[in-house]
């Protein structure tokens, strides 16, 4: 609590600037299922997540900075490499890792008895934003808002966990509607945790190649 009441709005002020948001958009993050997610992984994730939502891990860019590297070419593609391009190289494998874990993530979300429009919705927009497509997607009505929310806090910042709030509540009314005991919350949580297994198997893949060239 302590923690929470010194340094929160210092962080959300931080996500401000660096993404250029509103306050608006920053409060419909759903920070509070975030720290639920932190708190139930291991050490390890939860300082990879937290370096690569800021941007300053071992890539290229940092690695040509920090003096380590000659370039900061990606080591998949070649092309300069940040954080953000480690979820989006289409280098040697990727597309084929990418294209599994959303098949991954799909019967995940038939495990957890998702809406039907809901799950379609996300992979749909997953997939146009890995691809950097642009474009009008034929959204049902009832998730059109929520959409616009998560397409203004970032389907970027959606693969790092940033998830509007409101998806939990679309969730727990389906799950109302099917009679399930189910929890939109818990889904919630479960969700961010996958997403975050899937960056880091596109990050370990990278190493891998990484090493293996070496």
């Amino acid at each position: 609590t302590m923690y929470d009441i010194v340094h929160s709005e210092t962080a959300k002020e931080y996500w401000m600037r660096k993404d250029n948001l509103s306050q608006g958009i920053v409060e419909s993050i759903n920070w509070d299922l975030i720290e639920i997610a932190m708190s139930e992984s291991k050490r390890s994730k939860r300082v990879f997540i937290s370096k690569h939502a800021s941007g300053m891990c071992g890539v290229g860019k940092f690695m040509k900075r920090w003096k380590l590297w000659q370039d900061d070419a990606c080591p998949r593609c070649g092309e300069p490499e940040d954080a953000a391009h480690v979820w989006t190289c289409h280098g040697e494998g990727v597309d084929d890792m990418w294209d599994k874990a959303l098949s991954d993530l799909e019967g995940w979300f038939n495990q957890k008895h998702t809406d039907p429009d809901l799950q379609h919705t996300i992979l749909l927009y997953l997939k146009n934003w890995r691809k950097e497509e642009e474009g009008p997607i034929l959204t049902p009505f009832f998730l059109e808002e929520i959409v616009q929310g998560q397409s203004n806090i970032g389907w970027q910042r959606f693969i790092e966990g940033c998830i509007h709030r409101e998806w939990t509540t679309a969730q727990q009314a389906y799950y109302q509607v099917i009679k399930s005991r189910r929890s939109g919350k818990r889904w919630t949580v479960e969700l961010i945790k996958k997403l975050w297994a899937i960056a880091w198997d596109l990050w370990e893949h990278r190493n891998g190649i990484l090493h293996e060239t070496q």
